[in-house]
């Protein structure tokens, strides 16, 4: 059975940057965790509006958005702010591409270890219905 998952506007975000209104990329919030996930967004804005200027432009970087699981498009938006605090995604390429947002996790290793594997593994087999 597919996830939920909720689309998230950044019809605002493309008003001050036209430039990247040509890219057919879309941002999703997964159902199940759109609580947590919200609560990061509002307290890191200012970080959020980079990662989301990267993901439009359809870069990756390593001190903002980048890949943690290439066979299985799993990424990561990157909050290091003293508990480097992470919001793994999933990348669909449908359509142009969407970028799920869908778990919450504090990070303690510069290295992925087991918890963050586990957490990949889990993720990769979720499919969504994009609305």
């Amino acid at each position: 059975m597919k996830r939920k998952c909720e689309k998230y506007s950044i019809d605002g975000f493309i008003k001050n940057y036209p430039e990247l209104s040509k890219k057919n990329i879309e941002i999703y919030i997964d159902s199940e965790s759109i609580e947590k996930i919200v609560l990061v967004l509002n307290s890191r804005q200012k970080k959020f509006k980079r990662i989301i200027y990267t993901i439009l432009a359809g870069r990756y970087n390593d001190d903002l958005y980048g890949i943690e699981d290439r066979d299985n498009n799993i990424t990561a938006m990157k909050f290091k702010h003293g508990d480097n605090e992470r919001i793994y995604c999933k990348e669909y390429f449908t359509e142009g591409k969407k970028v799920v947002m869908i778990v919450v996790h504090f990070k303690k290793n510069e290295k992925n270890g087991k918890k963050e594997k586990n957490i990949f593994k889990s993720i990769s087999k979720y499919e969504y219905e994009f609305k």
